[in-house]
């Protein structure tokens, strides 16, 4: 919509451009420019060259994030996920074995190569929740596309998450019966919260994580591992707090 100064939904599914994963070389090159691809893989396995491109990287809190991909897996059929649980969720991301890898060290690359670089642009999803026509605006000037400011609102209303829910068009059959799809409700996600009443699991867990951080970190992570047993108490209250009332203040 921002390269081509229409304000219409592309009648396609996000998978056809998935790059590498989906969409090889050969194909993005016969892909009329400019040419706009989306991609999931680690920094390790995109490829070199296309670091030149201009390149929008979206980054969520890693609670939330850890919640929709459980619901993302848990609904599709293709995989066959439907026994997947919400600890077993939790540990995949944190020990690499979730499918592309180690939550924390995929945002962290990608971070350190991106971060003050004049050809990439960072928009999180709580700035997205927050203020979506001003995210629109950034994106749109960053790519050399000014528009008007009733077009940026066109452009905010048609990738609104009620809209894309009603129109935008997914691949159905990846789906289970029971899913709701790739556009999910919210309360599904709040659900997914349980309070914690024993913490010597979550102590255990934290205890074996690598002592790594990145930018998006309050504290560091080493810091955090050496003092977690006089601080897990206070921690545990305000997880707690948070998961009863639904609210999770930004950090």
């Amino acid at each position: 919509m921002l390269s081509s100064g229409r304000a219409k939904l592309r009648d396609s599914v996000k998978v056809g451009a998935m790059f590498p994963e989906a969409c090889t070389l050969q194909a993005a090159d016969k892909m009329t420019s400019p040419r706009v691809l989306d991609t999931h893989v680690p920094l390790k396995l995109f490829p070199k060259g296309a670091l030149k491109s201009k390149i929008i990287y979206t980054v969520r809190n890693p609670k939330d994030a850890c919640v929709s991909f459980y619901h993302h897996q848990k609904g599709m059929s293709m995989y066959r996920l439907d026994n997947v649980s919400w600890e077993g969720t939790l540990e995949l991301m944190i020990n690499g074995k979730a499918y592309y890898g180690n939550w924390f060290d995929h945002v962290e690359e990608w971070l350190k190569v991106l971060e003050n670089n004049s050809n990439a642009l960072i928009v999180t999803y709580e700035d997205m929740k927050m203020d979506f026509k001003k995210q629109v605006r950034r994106v749109a000037e960053f790519l050399g596309y000014k528009r008007s400011d009733k077009f940026y609102d066109d452009v905010a209303k048609l990738c609104s998450f009620g809209y894309m829910k009603k129109e935008k068009r997914e691949i159905k059959s990846a789906w289970s019966k029971e899913s709701e799809g790739i556009y999910r409700k919210a309360w599904e996600v709040e659900a997914a919260f349980q309070s914690i009443e024993n913490g010597k699991q979550v102590v255990a867990m934290m205890k074996a994580m690598p002592a790594k951080s990145c930018s998006l970190d309050p504290l560091p992570t080493y810091l955090v591992k050496d003092c977690i047993e006089a601080v897990f108490p206070a921690l545990m209250k305000i997880t707690n707090t948070s998961f009863e009332s639904g609210i999770f203040p930004d950090l």
